[in-house]
């Protein structure tokens, strides 16, 4: 059973990669897709806005690239926890960290 949702898991990044990678050169490809492929970049690049500004990377940087290069996951969750010890005022962000897999394969393909 676990190895089953390990394969489907690998199976839908697999499928992923091949639809920014690839499949994008393809003359056929469909509308639906590019409209797919738009949105997983936006919420690509809404995270990694999302991960700079929890560790108060300059809040003036607009470079995506650059914001994402800086991305320390261990500093995140440093950053998590200490505002989730408040129990009256505590909160987390919410971050999407599987979505930086794909600019994590090559950044060009949420450009």
């Amino acid at each position: 059973m676990l190895q089953e949702g390990h394969d489907r898991h690998r199976n839908d990044f697999t499928n992923i990669i091949l639809v920014f990678d690839y499949e994008r050169h393809d003359p056929a490809f469909s509308e639906e897709k590019i409209l797919e492929m738009q949105v997983f970049q936006e919420v690509a690049s809404h995270n990694i806005c999302k991960a700079a500004r929890i560790q108060k990377v300059d809040a003036n940087e607009n470079d995506l690239r650059k914001q994402f290069e800086q991305i320390d996951l261990s500093e995140i969750l440093n950053v998590q926890n200490e505002a989730g010890r408040n129990l009256e005022r505590g909160f987390i962000w919410v971050l999407s960290t599987c979505v930086l897999l794909i600019p994590d394969y090559n950044f060009n393909l949420i450009n």
